[in-house]
């Protein structure tokens, strides 16, 4: 998953999945705000908005620490591509999730 279609997707996930509400979306002091439609800002970083956006989500500047791995912003949470560990790591993460709601359904 590209910064772009991470932040796509988390900014789906804060709307509940309308993309309608996504295109409303009026929380201008987001870090994600002006890349929430898929667009490239001139002079702005993708990676540095998503890292922004985790450091107000977890409060602080470490977030490298945050264990969320299932947030579609996770891999980007310190500015810079992720490794093909933090791919694998995520991948790990999401299969389990889906594993789970299978043998609850």
């Amino acid at each position: 998953m590209s910064a772009k279609q991470a932040i796509k997707a988390y900014c789906r996930w804060c709307c509940c999945g309308s993309d309608s509400e996504v295109t409303a979306c009026v929380v201008k002091d987001c870090a994600l705000y002006p890349f929430r439609k898929g667009l490239t800002i001139k002079g702005k970083s993708k990676q540095g908005a998503v890292k922004a956006r985790c450091h107000e989500c977890f409060n602080s500047i470490q977030s490298s620490k945050c264990t969320q791995a299932d947030c579609a912003l996770w891999p980007y949470r310190d500015g810079h591509r992720p490794t093909e560990e933090t791919i694998a790591a995520v991948q790990k993460v999401t299969h389990r999730r889906i594993l789970k709601v299978r043998a609850s359904g």
